[in-house]
């Protein structure tokens, strides 16, 4: 963020202030969530997370590359990606 908006640090602190705040706010609720359930359930909710976190990622790349205007704009973090 600090690079999107060189010149000011308020959408980094706001970014900041949310995530903080949501972790605040969920971590208890899924927390008495998952000692409700077995850890094999626990285990296999954690890998379907992940893998579809990877699926996310692995898309939002590919999307980010396909786009022509970030060959021209922005070639060392084209380079980074590849």
């Amino acid at each position: 963020m600090i690079n999107i908006w060189p010149d000011s640090l308020l959408y980094a602190a706001i970014y900041g202030t949310i995530e903080s705040a949501s972790t605040a706010l969920f971590d208890p609720i899924i927390g008495r969530w998952v000692d409700k359930l077995s850890y094999v359930k626990v285990l296999k909710l954690w890998l379907v997370t992940q893998n579809l976190s990877f699926v996310i990622a692995g898309a939002t790349v590919i999307a980010y590359l396909s786009t022509q205007s970030l060959k021209f704009t922005n070639f060392p973090a084209f380079i980074l990606l590849v």
